[in-house]
């Protein structure tokens, strides 16, 4: 026997649908877009937003760090091999909070870099400001998201960034503003990055004395 849905119902349901495919995919640049704050129709897009962004992230963020070596006085730059970024609300449905962000590095002195971030976003523009590190301080204005993937481009640098979804169990493990670990068999070389014991020059990172700046790599960095 065929059954028939009733023409409320069926539409009920094409609404439905339609809802939630727009509620996973974010487009910041569209004026049509609904969740776009300055669209009449949209009015809690920034909340929208926050929604969607609130959760785990993987993937390059084009962190960096330089440090002056201690043998040569010439700046060495390392790049993060990849991040991981936890956005969580300050309450449910809200447009703000706080997130933690961990670096890691392949090569150089640190394996990995910790911050604690907080975010906002405002008028569609995605804010970060960390504590630890003002110059890390970034908007973003031009991304994309879903449920799966965040992707745009890192304030005035312009590197574009693709982050997936991730599920990362020991966040836990990192507090605070800022946290670092070693490379345990890291020690500086006559190089710049070689790995073989030079007598007299540590291998334990000291920001003070290497001269650390951290950031986001420009766009013409993003084959490195």
């Amino acid at each position: 026997m065929k059954r028939f849905l009733s023409p409320f119902l069926a539409l009920f349901l094409l609404v439905g649908t339609l809802f939630s495919l727009a509620a996973c995919e974010i487009y910041v640049d569209d004026p049509y877009d609904p969740y776009n704050p300055y669209n009449p129709g949209g009015g809690s897009g920034d909340r929208q937003r926050a929604n969607v962004i609130s959760g785990e992230w993987q993937g390059d963020f084009g962190m960096y760090y330089t440090a002056i070596h201690p043998i040569s006085g010439k700046a060495v730059t390392f790049d993060a091999a990849y991040s991981y970024l936890l956005f969580q609300n300050d309450y449910y449905g809200a447009r703000r909070g706080v997130g933690k962000q961990i670096d890691f590095y392949r090569t150089g002195p640190y394996e990995y870099q910790y911050y604690l971030f907080y975010w906002e976003v405002n008028n569609g523009v995605l804010y970060l400001t960390y504590p630890q590190d003002s110059n890390l301080n970034v908007a973003i204005y031009d991304y994309y998201l879903s449920n799966s993937i965040f992707t745009g481009r890192v304030g005035n640098s312009g590197f574009r960034f693709r982050l997936t979804s991730l599920r990362y169990n020991n966040w836990g493990a990192f507090s605070g503003n800022y946290m670092f670990g070693n490379y345990n068999n890291w020690t500086w070389g006559n190089g710049y990055t070689q790995k073989r014991s030079l007598e007299g020059v540590p291998a334990t990172p000291d920001a003070a004395s290497l001269h650390i700046v951290r950031g986001h790599r420009p766009a013409a960095d993003e084959s490195r």
